[in-house]
């Protein structure tokens, strides 16, 4: 005997439930990006500042602490507000 498996309609864009799922875990997702991105972005500026100044590796190190710091701010304001 066979048991038929029934598949449930896949979620459209304009369900509502997908999108409260989507809501909710955008915004973690998007400060997590953000602490990278600030160590990331940061970290290159220093890099490239301290190629063109020849002051290797301070700037480097200024923009990747910068980054870290700007990237945990985020993070915990993202908490606060949770």
């Amino acid at each position: 005997m066979q048991t038929e498996h029934r598949r449930s309609q896949p979620a459209t864009p304009s369900d509502p439930a997908l999108q409260e799922e989507l809501g909710q875990r955008e915004r973690p997702m998007s400060v997590s990006y953000g602490v990278v991105g600030a160590i990331l972005v940061l970290g290159a500026l220093g890099f490239f500042l301290d190629r063109s100044l020849h002051s290797t590796p301070w700037l480097m190190l200024v923009g990747l602490f910068a980054g870290l710091a700007i990237g945990f701010y985020a993070l915990r304001k993202f908490m606060i507000s949770r």
